[in-house]
Protein backbone atom coordinates (compact mmCIF):
# COMPACT_ATOMS: atom_id res chain seq x y z
CA UNK A 1 0.00 0.00 0.00
CA UNK A 2 1.94 2.99 -1.10
CA UNK A 3 0.72 6.48 -0.16
CA UNK A 4 0.77 8.96 2.55
CA UNK A 5 0.50 8.59 6.06
CA UNK A 6 -2.80 10.36 6.53
CA UNK A 7 -3.78 7.59 3.75
CA UNK A 8 -2.37 5.07 6.24
CA UNK A 9 -4.29 6.43 9.38
CA UNK A 10 -7.55 6.98 7.26
CA UNK A 11 -7.38 3.10 6.30
CA UNK A 12 -7.03 1.81 10.23
CA UNK A 13 -9.40 4.46 11.88
CA UNK A 14 -12.04 3.43 9.16
CA UNK A 15 -11.65 0.24 10.41
CA UNK A 16 -13.06 0.99 14.13
CA UNK A 17 -16.29 1.28 12.80
CA UNK A 18 -16.26 -2.71 13.42
CA UNK A 19 -15.63 -1.74 17.44
CA UNK A 20 -14.64 -4.21 19.49
CA UNK A 21 -13.85 -7.84 18.69
CA UNK A 22 -12.93 -9.67 21.95
CA UNK A 23 -11.04 -12.84 20.44
CA UNK A 24 -8.04 -13.79 18.86
CA UNK A 25 -9.25 -15.81 15.44
CA UNK A 26 -8.73 -13.04 13.26
CA UNK A 27 -5.52 -11.61 14.96
CA UNK A 28 -4.06 -15.22 14.49
CA UNK A 29 -4.75 -15.74 10.85
CA UNK A 30 -3.55 -12.60 10.16
CA UNK A 31 -0.15 -13.04 11.73
CA UNK A 32 -0.28 -16.31 10.33
CA UNK A 33 -0.39 -14.87 6.85
CA UNK A 34 2.16 -12.40 7.70
CA UNK A 35 4.79 -15.84 8.89
CA UNK A 36 3.97 -14.63 12.68
CA UNK A 37 5.99 -12.51 13.30
CA UNK A 38 5.18 -12.66 17.08
CA UNK A 39 7.53 -15.67 17.43
CA UNK A 40 10.61 -13.45 16.42
CA UNK A 41 10.83 -12.03 19.48
CA UNK A 42 10.83 -12.72 23.22
CA UNK A 43 7.61 -10.51 25.20
CA UNK A 44 7.22 -8.93 28.64
CA UNK A 45 3.14 -9.02 28.46
CA UNK A 46 1.26 -6.35 31.02
CA UNK A 47 -2.55 -6.32 31.73
CA UNK A 48 -4.42 -4.52 34.35
CA UNK A 49 -6.35 -1.64 34.70
CA UNK A 50 -4.09 1.11 36.41
CA UNK A 51 -0.70 1.33 36.49
CA UNK A 52 -0.20 -0.76 33.07
CA UNK A 53 1.28 1.85 30.66
CA UNK A 54 3.94 2.96 33.58
CA UNK A 55 4.84 -0.80 34.54
CA UNK A 56 5.27 -1.18 30.75
CA UNK A 57 7.54 2.23 30.22
CA UNK A 58 9.59 1.11 33.39
CA UNK A 59 10.38 -2.88 31.93
CA UNK A 60 11.20 -0.89 28.23
CA UNK A 61 13.74 1.60 30.07
CA UNK A 62 15.34 -1.60 31.84
CA UNK A 63 15.26 -3.53 28.58
CA UNK A 64 17.67 -0.77 27.28
CA UNK A 65 19.81 0.48 30.25
CA UNK A 66 20.53 -3.54 29.77
CA UNK A 67 21.85 -2.60 26.29
CA UNK A 68 19.37 -4.70 24.49
CA UNK A 69 17.62 -3.30 21.26
CA UNK A 70 13.95 -3.42 23.03
CA UNK A 71 10.25 -2.93 21.64
CA UNK A 72 6.74 -1.54 22.82
CA UNK A 73 3.59 -1.54 22.01
CA UNK A 74 1.14 0.11 23.71
CA UNK A 75 -2.38 2.08 23.46
CA UNK A 76 -3.90 4.50 22.55
CA UNK A 77 -1.20 7.17 21.94
CA UNK A 78 -1.39 11.10 22.86
CA UNK A 79 -0.21 13.20 19.87
CA UNK A 80 0.88 10.61 17.45
CA UNK A 81 -0.17 7.24 16.62
CA UNK A 82 3.38 6.12 15.86
CA UNK A 83 4.01 6.57 19.69
CA UNK A 84 2.34 2.85 20.03
CA UNK A 85 4.99 1.67 18.47
CA UNK A 86 9.09 2.24 19.37
CA UNK A 87 11.95 0.55 19.08
CA UNK A 88 15.27 1.69 21.25
CA UNK A 89 12.74 4.61 22.31
CA UNK A 90 11.96 6.19 18.79
CA UNK A 91 8.33 5.62 17.31
CA UNK A 92 8.29 3.79 13.66
CA UNK A 93 8.88 6.49 11.42
CA UNK A 94 6.00 7.32 9.15
CA UNK A 95 7.90 5.67 5.99
CA UNK A 96 7.98 2.16 7.76
CA UNK A 97 4.25 2.59 9.35
CA UNK A 98 3.68 3.17 5.30
CA UNK A 99 5.24 0.49 4.11
CA UNK A 100 4.68 -2.51 6.67
CA UNK A 101 0.29 -0.94 6.89
CA UNK A 102 0.78 -1.51 2.80
CA UNK A 103 2.09 -5.53 3.79
CA UNK A 104 -0.94 -5.88 6.04
CA UNK A 105 -3.87 -4.53 4.58
CA UNK A 106 -3.69 -6.94 1.83
CA UNK A 107 -4.44 -9.51 4.03
CA UNK A 108 -6.87 -7.85 6.04
CA UNK A 109 -9.16 -7.45 2.66
CA UNK A 110 -8.55 -10.90 1.63
CA UNK A 111 -9.63 -11.77 5.50
CA UNK A 112 -12.96 -9.65 5.16
CA UNK A 113 -14.14 -11.43 1.67
CA UNK A 114 -13.50 -14.93 4.00
CA UNK A 115 -15.67 -13.04 6.79
CA UNK A 116 -13.32 -12.05 8.67
CA UNK A 117 -13.83 -8.79 9.55
CA UNK A 118 -10.21 -7.52 11.55
CA UNK A 119 -10.74 -4.55 13.50
CA UNK A 120 -8.20 -1.86 14.50
CA UNK A 121 -6.88 -2.65 17.15
CA UNK A 122 -6.09 -5.85 15.43
CA UNK A 123 -5.06 -4.46 11.90
CA UNK A 124 -2.58 -2.36 14.67
CA UNK A 125 -1.10 -5.34 16.64
CA UNK A 126 -0.16 -6.91 13.62
CA UNK A 127 2.05 -3.98 12.48
CA UNK A 128 3.64 -3.59 15.41
CA UNK A 129 4.69 -7.13 16.10
CA UNK A 130 6.33 -7.66 12.34
CA UNK A 131 8.27 -4.31 13.08
CA UNK A 132 9.44 -5.58 15.71
CA UNK A 133 10.13 -8.62 13.38
CA UNK A 134 11.44 -6.53 10.56
CA UNK A 135 13.93 -4.69 13.27
CA UNK A 136 15.23 -7.51 14.77
CA UNK A 137 14.55 -7.17 18.79
CA UNK A 138 15.04 -9.67 20.90
CA UNK A 139 12.55 -8.52 23.51
CA UNK A 140 9.44 -6.32 23.25
CA UNK A 141 7.35 -4.88 26.18
CA UNK A 142 3.40 -5.17 25.05
CA UNK A 143 0.62 -3.71 26.93
CA UNK A 144 -3.01 -5.25 26.67
CA UNK A 145 -5.29 -3.19 25.32
CA UNK A 146 -8.52 -4.11 27.01
CA UNK A 147 -8.45 -7.09 29.59
CA UNK A 148 -6.30 -10.03 28.42
CA UNK A 149 -7.51 -13.45 27.83
CA UNK A 150 -9.40 -12.30 24.70
CA UNK A 151 -7.16 -9.12 23.97
CA UNK A 152 -5.32 -9.18 20.39
CA UNK A 153 -1.71 -9.33 21.96
CA UNK A 154 -2.36 -12.21 23.44
CA UNK A 155 -1.23 -14.52 20.92
CA UNK A 156 2.36 -14.37 22.67
CA UNK A 157 4.41 -16.47 24.32
CA UNK A 158 6.14 -14.39 26.77
CA UNK A 159 9.03 -14.70 29.24
CA UNK A 160 7.21 -13.22 31.95
CA UNK A 161 3.64 -11.74 32.80
CA UNK A 162 2.91 -8.95 34.86
CA UNK A 163 -0.61 -8.20 36.42
CA UNK A 164 -0.94 -4.68 37.45
CA UNK A 165 -3.97 -3.03 39.50
CA UNK A 166 -7.36 -4.24 38.56
CA UNK A 167 -10.34 -1.75 38.68
CA UNK A 168 -13.90 -1.73 37.32
CA UNK A 169 -13.64 -1.50 33.77
CA UNK A 170 -15.32 -1.96 30.41
CA UNK A 171 -17.76 -4.35 32.00
CA UNK A 172 -19.72 -4.59 29.30
CA UNK A 173 -16.55 -6.96 28.16
CA UNK A 174 -15.13 -8.03 31.03
CA UNK A 175 -17.63 -8.26 33.72
CA UNK A 176 -19.88 -6.61 36.66
CA UNK A 177 -17.26 -7.41 39.57
CA UNK A 178 -13.60 -7.20 40.10
CA UNK A 179 -13.05 -11.41 40.24
CA UNK A 180 -14.55 -11.32 37.06
CA UNK A 181 -12.26 -9.17 35.47
CA UNK A 182 -9.55 -10.21 37.24
CA UNK A 183 -10.16 -13.00 35.89
CA UNK A 184 -10.09 -11.72 32.23
CA UNK A 185 -6.54 -10.28 33.22
CA UNK A 186 -5.61 -13.35 34.55
CA UNK A 187 -6.25 -14.76 30.75
CA UNK A 188 -2.47 -13.81 29.65
CA UNK A 189 -1.46 -16.29 32.14
CA UNK A 190 0.94 -18.78 30.52
CA UNK A 191 2.01 -22.56 31.03
CA UNK A 192 4.74 -22.27 33.06
CA UNK A 193 5.36 -18.67 32.57
CA UNK A 194 5.99 -16.57 35.65
CA UNK A 195 4.04 -14.45 36.50
CA UNK A 196 4.20 -10.42 39.10
CA UNK A 197 1.25 -8.94 40.54
CA UNK A 198 0.19 -7.31 43.83
CA UNK A 199 -1.65 -8.89 46.67
CA UNK A 200 -4.85 -6.92 46.41
CA UNK A 201 -7.14 -9.37 48.44
CA UNK A 202 -9.96 -8.59 46.17
CA UNK A 203 -8.26 -10.04 43.18
CA UNK A 204 -5.13 -12.08 44.01
CA UNK A 205 -7.19 -15.31 44.42
CA UNK A 206 -8.49 -15.73 41.22
CA UNK A 207 -5.17 -14.28 39.42
CA UNK A 208 -3.71 -17.14 42.18
CA UNK A 209 -6.27 -20.16 41.20
CA UNK A 210 -5.17 -18.66 37.15
CA UNK A 211 -1.32 -19.34 37.51
CA UNK A 212 -2.32 -22.57 39.36
CA UNK A 213 -3.60 -24.01 36.75
CA UNK A 214 -1.76 -22.90 34.09
CA UNK A 215 1.64 -24.39 36.04
CA UNK A 216 2.84 -20.72 36.31
CA UNK A 217 4.86 -19.35 38.83
CA UNK A 218 3.25 -16.27 40.87
CA UNK A 219 5.22 -13.65 42.27
CA UNK A 220 2.90 -11.51 44.61
CA UNK A 221 5.23 -8.29 45.03
CA UNK A 222 5.71 -6.90 48.66
CA UNK A 223 4.57 -3.05 49.45
CA UNK A 224 7.26 -0.02 48.82
CA UNK A 225 7.90 1.84 51.79
CA UNK A 226 9.13 5.48 52.50
CA UNK A 227 7.20 7.00 49.63
CA UNK A 228 8.73 10.63 48.10
CA UNK A 229 6.77 12.19 45.86
CA UNK A 230 8.25 15.36 43.67
CA UNK A 231 7.04 16.98 40.95
CA UNK A 232 10.04 15.37 38.41
CA UNK A 233 9.42 12.10 40.09
CA UNK A 234 9.33 9.35 42.89
CA UNK A 235 11.53 7.74 45.23
CA UNK A 236 10.68 4.48 47.64
CA UNK A 237 12.51 2.28 49.65
CA UNK A 238 12.03 -1.72 48.49
CA UNK A 239 13.85 -4.59 50.50
CA UNK A 240 16.11 -2.26 52.20
CA UNK A 241 17.00 -0.75 48.58
CA UNK A 242 16.42 2.86 48.00
CA UNK A 243 14.93 3.51 44.28
CA UNK A 244 14.14 6.56 42.08
CA UNK A 245 11.63 6.08 39.56
CA UNK A 246 11.40 9.02 36.77
CA UNK A 247 7.30 9.56 36.58
CA UNK A 248 5.62 11.30 39.42
CA UNK A 249 2.84 9.60 41.71
CA UNK A 250 3.00 7.51 45.01
CA UNK A 251 1.16 4.95 42.92
CA UNK A 252 4.54 4.86 40.62
CA UNK A 253 6.22 3.38 43.31
CA UNK A 254 3.87 0.32 43.40
CA UNK A 255 4.25 0.21 39.76
CA UNK A 256 8.01 0.46 40.42
CA UNK A 257 8.36 -2.24 42.73
CA UNK A 258 5.91 -4.42 40.15
CA UNK A 259 8.51 -3.41 37.83
CA UNK A 260 11.51 -4.90 39.84
CA UNK A 261 9.79 -7.73 39.67
CA UNK A 262 8.49 -8.63 36.81
CA UNK A 263 12.48 -8.16 35.14
CA UNK A 264 13.99 -9.87 37.78
CA UNK A 265 11.73 -13.04 37.27
CA UNK A 266 13.30 -13.43 33.52
CA UNK A 267 16.13 -14.97 35.37
CA UNK A 268 19.17 -12.51 33.22
CA UNK A 269 21.82 -11.06 35.48
CA UNK A 270 22.24 -8.29 32.68
CA UNK A 271 19.24 -7.02 33.06
CA UNK A 272 19.18 -7.46 37.24
CA UNK A 273 21.76 -4.98 36.93
CA UNK A 274 19.85 -2.45 35.05
CA UNK A 275 16.98 -2.37 37.06
CA UNK A 276 18.11 0.88 39.45
CA UNK A 277 19.35 2.62 36.08
CA UNK A 278 16.32 1.76 34.02
CA UNK A 279 13.51 3.06 36.64
CA UNK A 280 15.53 6.02 36.90
CA UNK A 281 15.21 7.25 33.29
CA UNK A 282 11.62 5.82 32.72
CA UNK A 283 9.45 8.24 31.56
CA UNK A 284 5.66 8.44 30.38
CA UNK A 285 3.94 11.57 29.15
CA UNK A 286 0.75 12.94 31.20
CA UNK A 287 1.40 11.10 34.09
CA UNK A 288 1.31 14.22 36.61
CA UNK A 289 3.55 15.95 33.98
CA UNK A 290 3.90 19.66 35.22
CA UNK A 291 3.97 22.17 31.88
CA UNK A 292 7.06 24.21 32.43
CA UNK A 293 6.10 28.20 33.51
CA UNK A 294 2.72 27.37 33.85
CA UNK A 295 1.09 26.02 37.00
CA UNK A 296 -0.59 23.36 34.82
CA UNK A 297 -0.65 19.38 35.40
CA UNK A 298 -1.49 17.20 32.59
CA UNK A 299 -2.83 13.56 33.75
CA UNK A 300 -4.72 11.04 31.88
CA UNK A 301 -6.13 8.98 34.45
CA UNK A 302 -9.80 8.09 33.91
CA UNK A 303 -10.96 5.43 36.23
CA UNK A 304 -12.37 5.60 39.70
CA UNK A 305 -9.24 4.06 41.72
CA UNK A 306 -6.87 5.63 39.49
CA UNK A 307 -8.95 8.73 40.52
CA UNK A 308 -8.78 8.49 44.33
CA UNK A 309 -4.36 7.80 43.51
CA UNK A 310 -4.42 10.59 41.84
CA UNK A 311 -5.69 13.10 44.21
CA UNK A 312 -4.00 11.92 47.16
CA UNK A 313 -0.61 12.74 44.91
CA UNK A 314 -1.39 15.70 43.86
CA UNK A 315 -2.36 16.95 47.41
CA UNK A 316 0.94 16.09 48.20
CA UNK A 317 2.87 17.64 45.66
CA UNK A 318 0.95 20.69 44.54
CA UNK A 319 -1.83 20.72 47.59
CA UNK A 320 -5.41 21.85 46.21
CA UNK A 321 -6.12 23.88 42.44
CA UNK A 322 -8.61 23.89 40.24
CA UNK A 323 -9.51 20.78 38.02
CA UNK A 324 -10.22 20.77 33.92
CA UNK A 325 -12.24 17.59 33.61
CA UNK A 326 -13.34 15.35 30.28
CA UNK A 327 -14.62 11.79 30.08
CA UNK A 328 -15.82 9.34 27.85
CA UNK A 329 -19.30 8.37 27.68
CA UNK A 330 -18.68 4.73 29.69
CA UNK A 331 -16.80 5.95 32.92
CA UNK A 332 -18.11 6.05 36.00
CA UNK A 333 -17.90 10.24 36.04
CA UNK A 334 -19.99 10.01 40.02
CA UNK A 335 -17.01 8.02 41.34
CA UNK A 336 -14.23 10.21 39.70
CA UNK A 337 -15.64 13.31 40.77
CA UNK A 338 -16.14 12.25 44.38
CA UNK A 339 -12.67 11.18 44.58
CA UNK A 340 -11.26 14.23 42.59
CA UNK A 341 -13.14 16.61 44.80
CA UNK A 342 -11.22 16.66 47.62
CA UNK A 343 -8.92 18.95 45.55
CA UNK A 344 -10.83 20.81 42.97
CA UNK A 345 -11.54 24.36 44.12
CA UNK A 346 -13.63 24.52 41.57
CA UNK A 347 -14.50 21.98 38.24
CA UNK A 348 -14.19 23.22 34.95
CA UNK A 349 -15.61 20.90 32.42
CA UNK A 350 -16.01 20.09 28.66
CA UNK A 351 -16.34 17.26 26.53
CA UNK A 352 -13.32 15.83 24.25
CA UNK A 353 -13.74 16.23 20.94
CA UNK A 354 -14.56 12.21 20.21
CA UNK A 355 -17.35 10.74 19.45
CA UNK A 356 -16.98 8.43 22.46
CA UNK A 357 -17.15 11.51 24.92
CA UNK A 358 -19.59 12.05 27.75
CA UNK A 359 -21.91 14.96 26.74
CA UNK A 360 -20.53 18.00 28.84
CA UNK A 361 -24.38 18.44 30.10
CA UNK A 362 -24.39 14.96 31.56
CA UNK A 363 -21.12 15.26 33.11
CA UNK A 364 -21.93 18.44 34.47
CA UNK A 365 -24.84 16.64 36.33
CA UNK A 366 -23.07 13.98 37.67
CA UNK A 367 -19.85 16.44 38.98
CA UNK A 368 -22.01 18.90 40.45
CA UNK A 369 -22.92 16.63 43.13
CA UNK A 370 -19.71 16.53 44.48
CA UNK A 371 -18.88 20.00 44.05
CA UNK A 372 -18.74 23.45 42.43
CA UNK A 373 -18.87 22.79 38.49
CA UNK A 374 -18.82 24.59 34.80
CA UNK A 375 -19.60 23.48 31.79
CA UNK A 376 -17.50 25.03 28.70
CA UNK A 377 -17.54 24.74 24.90
CA UNK A 378 -14.20 22.88 24.83
CA UNK A 379 -11.09 22.02 27.32
CA UNK A 380 -8.89 24.86 25.64
CA UNK A 381 -11.75 27.32 27.27
CA UNK A 382 -12.17 24.98 30.02
CA UNK A 383 -8.22 25.41 30.54
CA UNK A 384 -7.95 29.07 30.00
CA UNK A 385 -10.63 29.70 32.49
CA UNK A 386 -9.75 27.54 34.91
CA UNK A 387 -5.95 29.07 35.00
CA UNK A 388 -7.18 32.57 34.74
CA UNK A 389 -8.86 32.04 38.38
CA UNK A 390 -6.15 29.72 39.69
CA UNK A 391 -5.23 32.00 42.37
CA UNK A 392 -1.45 30.71 42.79
CA UNK A 393 -2.71 27.59 42.53
CA UNK A 394 -1.86 24.57 40.14
CA UNK A 395 -4.33 23.50 37.83
CA UNK A 396 -4.75 19.63 36.95
CA UNK A 397 -6.30 18.46 33.65
CA UNK A 398 -7.68 15.15 33.66
CA UNK A 399 -9.85 12.07 32.39
CA UNK A 400 -8.52 10.60 29.45
CA UNK A 401 -6.05 10.30 26.69
CA UNK A 402 -7.99 12.29 25.17
CA UNK A 403 -8.05 15.48 27.04
CA UNK A 404 -4.35 15.40 27.46
CA UNK A 405 -4.00 15.44 23.42
CA UNK A 406 -6.33 18.04 23.25
CA UNK A 407 -4.78 20.25 25.89
CA UNK A 408 -1.43 19.62 24.66
CA UNK A 409 -2.45 20.85 21.10
CA UNK A 410 -4.27 24.38 22.89
CA UNK A 411 -1.06 25.25 24.30
CA UNK A 412 0.93 24.83 21.38
CA UNK A 413 -1.67 27.08 19.53
CA UNK A 414 -1.73 29.61 22.83
CA UNK A 415 1.42 28.78 24.64
CA UNK A 416 3.98 28.41 21.78
CA UNK A 417 7.63 26.67 23.19
CA UNK A 418 5.80 25.72 26.63
CA UNK A 419 5.49 22.30 25.73
CA UNK A 420 8.70 21.09 24.23
CA UNK A 421 8.28 17.27 24.42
Amino acid sequence: MAGTKEEVLGWLYGLESRGVNPGLENTTELLRRLGNPQESFAAIHVAGTDGKGSVCAMAYSVLMEAGMRAGMYTSPHILDFNERISVDGEPITDSKLIALAGRVRPHVEAMEKEGMRCTFFEATTAIAYLHFREEGVPAAVIEVGMGGRLDSTNVLRPMVCAIAGIGLEHRDFLGDTLGEIAGEKAGIIKKGVPVVTFGDPAVLPTIAAAADAAGARLVVVDEPANVTLTQEGTDFTYEGERYSVGIPGGCQARNGVLAIETMRAIGNPGIDGAIRRGLAKATLPCRLEKVGGLPLVIDVTHTPSGSASLARDFMGIYGAGNVVLGLLSDKDASAVAANLAPIAGKFYLAAPGTGRAMPVGRLLEEVSKHGEAEAYGSLGEAVEAALAEADGKTVLATGSFHVAEEVIGWLQRTYPGYWTR
